[in-house]
This record gives C-alpha cells, structure tokens and sequence, in this order.
C-alpha cells in the first residue's frame, strides 16, 4: 500500500512517531516468510510507540485485513486508528457510506488523522475514546477490532468481550489476526498432558508426605 507511505512525512508526538523504512534482502526475509509474515525488499512506513512498531504498511499487515475490507459495506465501525491502512482502504470503496473511527491515544490521532481527513472530508469521523468504555450512539454494518500490538493468545479474552459488546449495535464484527489468537489462547494436546502429569505427580507427592507423616508419628509411639 505505497499511497500510505506517500501520504505521511516522518515526525512524532510523545511517545509515538511515525518512520519510513527500508527493507533489503535477507535471512531475515526468509524467516518471517516462514512463519506467515512475509516482508519484501522496499519502502515501508509504520507507526512506533517508544521504540516498539504498532503498525506498517508490510504486505503481511494489509492481508491481515484486506478480507475484511473487501465485505464491508454500508456503515463501518474501526476500534484503533494505527497507521490508518484499513481506514484508507474502507473509505476507498463507494459501497462504505461511513467510517467512524475509535481512537483512544490523542497524540496518535494527531499525527495521522488529519491527513484522512483532507481525503475523505465527511465520510470519516474519529472519536477519541476507549473502545471499552464507547458507547455508540447509532448501528453499523460492519465492525473491525484492532487494538492490539502483538499477535498473542492472551488478547482472546478482550476479542471476546468486545464482539459481545458490540452484540448490538454491529451486524458483522471481526478482530486482528482473531483466528490465530483463538489457537494461541487454546492448550495444545502435548500442552494438556503435561498439564495432567504434573498434577498427577503433585498427587502422587503428597500422598507420599501424608504416609511419611504417618510412619514418623509410629516411630515416636514405639
């Protein structure tokens, strides 16, 4: 998605900041390809928040949501400004009437969200707030989470509570990555039995200190 690359200058606000950056060939290619996250030798720009990359424009971050996009029509609710990648490509579409946005970070909505609007004028409007705490005033069609940082099975609980949330007020609601955060949230087969053999040893321990105890307390007798 070159167009958000050319769209933002380098600058930063608090702890955010907005780079570009170059990817050359490299093992390190390689490895992310493997691991379903390819990245490819070019330009890149992506939101960092002290250090730590929240968001790019990497073809791996668009796949993420490119589906998505391609069903939404009709009114779409956004938890999580970003980069503004997914906003970009929903306010594209002549089939997407309006995209209201949910940020809670005011510094990150400073240094992206005017841009999106001199683009798209009136059919985007942002809403600083928690996505939590939010409470929308109208319905929506479609709805896409995406306030998490990393890839990991402890965010499952949090996708849950917002699609429940939500229940009401969004006919279609989906998650970053939510599929592989679900897999990650659930124990693996191998995870589960050594869940059951420590517990089964632990059983195993203690009986053997309660019989110990038992045997001391013969030996006081005699």
């Amino acid at each position: 998605m070159k167009e958000i690359y050319d769209l933002f200058v380098e600058k930063e606000k608090g702890d955010w900041k907005i780079n570009k950056f170059t990817v050359e060939k490299s093992i390190a290619m390689l490895r992310y390809a493997v691991q379903g996250r390819p990245i490819f030798e070019g330009d890149y720009i992506r939101l960092q928040r002290k250090g730590h990359t929240v968001m790019s424009n990497t073809p791996a971050e668009i796949r993420d949501f490119s589906w998505f996009v391609a069903e939404a029509e009709g009114n779409v609710l956004v938890a999580g400004l970003g980069l503004g990648c997914v906003l970009y490509a929903l306010a594209k579409k002549d089939t997407v009437n309006k995209v209201v946005v949910i940020e809670k970070e005011k510094d990150v909505i400073d240094l992206v969200w005017d841009e999106y609007k001199k683009l798209f004028g009136d059919k985007i409007e942002i809403v600083n707030a928690d996505i939590f705490e939010y409470k929308p005033t109208e319905k929506f069609d479609f709805g896409w989470f995406d306030i998490w940082d990393d890839i990991c099975g402890d965010n499952w609980e949090e996708m849950k509570t917002l699609k429940k949330r939500f229940a009401g007020k969004v006919r279609y609601k989906r998650c970053w990555c939510e599929k592989h955060v679900k897999r990650l949230s659930t124990p693996t087969w191998r995870e589960i039995q050594y869940k059951k053999f420590n517990e089964e040893r632990e059983r195993q321990i203690n009986e053997l200190q309660e019989q110990l105890k038992v045997l001391k307390g013969e030996s006081y007798e005699k």
